[in-house]
């Protein structure tokens, strides 16, 4: 339970307390004139009992007010609640209308006829102070009781209440101290019961005011102002208490006034001393705590500051408005400017204004859902651009924590994979060596500056280079095969990528160890193309212009990305090589045994160097010798090519498909899992049935299969592969056997 929540639930106590004693008085005092004992209806049979109009209005007010704690949401409880407190202030108001003016009928008689006289007023009839104190008292019921009181009807309601408090208090000092004057002497008295109910009623409208009212507010809680209250008034109220009864209680055993006089003196300052030595227990307690929180919380500062110190987060609090209120001492190199010239800056001050009115907008939006937003957006700072993901988080009513995390080289990372995915991709979908070369420019046109890009291809045998792809904003492709001369034979002897600014480019002209080749350029980046140690050519790019630099970032990019090109450069030459040999089966258009071959030996070596796995899919056609004896070897053809085109069907582009001979085929499946065996042998079934279905032919196409998995941690050959999967192919047409 919250301390809110507690310290209201302890004054709904000390109401509900305070309005059993309103109730437990006024019910003697009603009995009392029922019984016609109105002694019950004082404390001394010298004073005047409470009237029973009184007891019958206090006993009205004790049950409006349990009634509206037992139903506090129901809406026909509370008109009726409302009802009796118009109706009680009504005879309140006849009752001091008959008392001043003699007119209108007389309430009081019906309840009790020949009531004595006390001085010069009857003692069943209701004093005119009494009715002013109901005339206070029921309006601050009614603010109380009306549905969900606003702050502003609880304050008036209090300040009512406290003026009842004030007055009441007055009477019973008058009592206390034998001054008629203060209660109203023997012409207008109010009754000692009466004023005692009124002190604890207006107490307890006090505390269902709540502690948020003054003056509780001042009085409730654990700040030394309240701490010091909490001690005096009680301690002044015992006081003057303790004086009343030495004035009136003591008088007639003690003769001489002096005495009296020192008795109460020794008292007050008795009562005083044992205050200030509580208080000031109390305070020493306080203090000796606040020192210890203290100390805790620099520890905890210090503690924070140190945390804030290791994170690389931006971290602020923004306003409702878009405000820069508070900035955390985190990372001020991620910053536009210096935290003290942000403070008290807006949104729209740093960021461009639709970005501005986004951010905004999003601030608000998470004020008025209190839902965490999250967003991603790029920030200038310096000569660079920061890219942050942002997490806008409610923090109080109006304002809201901003926690921003440079991803930067995060995107940058994910950027470079998809560009090499694209790569692989290009590779293997492109139809031709040229294609593929454009593909690439295109890619890496979206990492780095590539305007001027071209791919050199180094011959082995004659140690010349050559230019399959070159587009630049000043110079020609070469023609033909050249020497290895000028920065890209550099990189080719050195076998290292290079960068090679102007006054670099000048050096190693001056050493002679490049030749000027060509118009020379602002910045030159260049890296080998290695495939397995082996370098095959050179990637290279250029800047002609001075807004335009490149730096080792770039370098390391380039060369990352050069490793996966020169891959894709080796796949895509070795196809070109193997359709130049006419590698493919010539019914099917597979590959065939050998074209297979080829692609799955450097396929395995591939998966091996990049740790991936594979499965190889071993298939054999049954019953094929029986479809060409029964029907021709024109139905066992067609019956071939069926199955071949129902394996292309439901294989990848990627994989690499082959006719072994006869009626057995070979599927290479690149980067598969051994998890999805189950799926790929379940659609191939499927496939297969549905193809059955269709058309009309003699026969049904089943097929026996066999799978191997390639492990990177436990590599084998090809051979290792293919004897697998026969022996699972020829076990599964065996089991089939035995079935029939």
């Amino acid at each position: 339970m919250s301390k809110v929540s507690a310290k209201r639930t302890m004054l709904e106590r000390n109401a509900a307390i305070f309005m059993t004693f309103v109730c437990v008085i006024s019910l003697l005092a009603a009995a009392g004139w029922m019984f016609n004992r109105p002694t019950l209806a004082s404390l001394n049979p010298e004073f005047i009992p409470m009237p029973p109009a009184t007891a019958l209005l206090f006993l009205g007010l004790c049950v409006a007010w349990l009634i509206q704690r037992v139903f506090p949401a129901r809406h026909g409880m509370r008109i009726l609640v409302q009802a009796c407190l118009l109706g009680m202030l009504v005879i309140v108001l006849i009752l001091a209308l008959r008392y001043f003016t003699g007119l209108g009928p007389d309430l009081e008689k019906l309840l009790y006829p020949n009531p004595l006289p006390f001085g010069q007023t009857l003692s069943a009839r209701m004093s005119p102070l009494s009715a002013l104190s109901f005339l206070l008292a029921i309006p601050a019921f009614f603010l109380l009781t009306g549905g969900k009181p606003i702050q502003r009807a609880k304050s008036a309601a209090a300040d009512l209440a406290l003026s009842v408090f004030i007055l009441n208090g007055i009477v019973c000092l008058g009592y206390l101290f034998d001054a008629p004057l203060f209660y109203g002497g023997t012409i207008i008295p109010v009754a000692l019961t009466t004023a005692i109910s009124f002190l604890f009623l207006s107490l307890g409208q006090l505390m269902t005011a709540g502690p948020s009212c003054w003056p509780l507010r001042m009085y409730v809680g654990h700040s030394l102002k309240a701490r010091l209250m909490q001690a005096f008034i009680p301690a002044s109220l015992l006081i003057v208490l303790l004086q009343g009864l030495l004035s009136t209680v003591a008088t007639p055993w003690i003769v001489n006034p002096a005495l009296k006089v020192a008795v109460g003196a020794f008292l007050a300052c008795l009562i005083v001393m044992l205050i200030i030595t509580f208080i000031a227990n109390n305070l020493s307690s306080e203090f000796e705590r606040g020192r210890k929180a203290e100390q805790a919380l620099l520890q905890s500062e210090a503690e924070l500051r140190a945390l804030f110190a290791s994170m690389h987060d931006v971290v602020l609090v923004i306003g409702h408005d878009g405000v820069y209120r508070e900035i955390a001492p985190t990372n001020p190199g991620l910053l536009v400017k210096p935290p003290q010239e942000l403070l008290g800056k807006t949104l729209r001050d740093v960021f461009p204004p639709e970005q501005a009115e986004t951010f905004t907008s999003m601030v608000q939006q998470v004020l008025d859902t209190k839902q965490t937003a999250q967003i991603e957006y790029d920030l200038i700072i310096g000569d660079r651009t920061v890219r942050f993901a942002t997490s806008i988080s409610p923090m109080t009513e109006d304002s809201t924590l901003w926690v921003a995390r440079d991803i930067t080289k995060r995107k940058q990372f994910e950027l470079v994979q998809d560009a090499i995915y694209r790569i692989t991709q290009a590779a293997i979908t492109s139809e031709g060596i040229d294609a593929l070369y454009h593909s690439i420019h295109s890619i890496l046109g979206e990492l780095i500056p590539s305007e001027n890009f071209y791919i050199a291809l180094i011959d082995p045998a004659s140690n010349l280079i050559s230019f399959p792809y070159y587009v630049d904003q000043y110079d020609k492709p070469p023609t033909g095969m050249t020497q290895l001369q000028g920065l890209t034979g550099f990189v080719i002897r050195c076998g290292r990528p290079l960068l090679a600014t102007r006054e670099i480019l000048d050096q190693l002209i001056g050493r002679g160890e490049v030749e000027a080749v060509g118009t020379l350029g602002v910045d030159w980046m260049g890296a080998p193309l290695k495939v397995e140690e082996r370098i095959i050519g050179v990637m290279a790019v250029q800047s002609y212009k001075q807004e335009i630099h490149f730096d080792q970032e770039d370098l390391n990019l380039l060369e990352f990305v050069s490793t996966q090109v020169a891959q894709a450069i080796e796949r895509k030459r070795m196809e070109q090589e193997i359709q130049s040999l006419s590698l493919t089966d010539e019914l099917t258009g597979l590959y065939n045994r050998r074209g297979f071959t080829l692609m799955v030996e450097h396929e395995v070596k591939l998966a091996h160097r990049l740790k991936r796995t594979m499965l190889l899919f071993f298939c054999d056609v049954d019953d094929l010798k029986t479809i060409n004896d029964t029907h021709g070897h024109a139905q066992g053809d067609l019956a071939l090519k069926e199955v071949s085109a129902i394996l292309k069907e439901n294989f990848r582009e990627v994989d690499i498909l082959g006719r072994f001979g006869g009626d057995e085929f070979v599927i290479l499946a690149l980067d598969a899992s051994l998890e999805s065996t189950e799926t790929i042998t379940n659609r191939l079934q499927t496939a297969l049935e549905a193809h059955n279905q269709q058309g009309d032919r003699p026969y049904h196409l089943t097929l026996s299969l066999g799978i191997a998995r390639y492990d990177p941690e436990a590599p084998c050959t090809m051979s290792d592969l293919l004897a697998q999967a026969d022996r699972q192919m020829y076990n599964q047409k065996q089991a089939k056997k035995l079935k029939e």
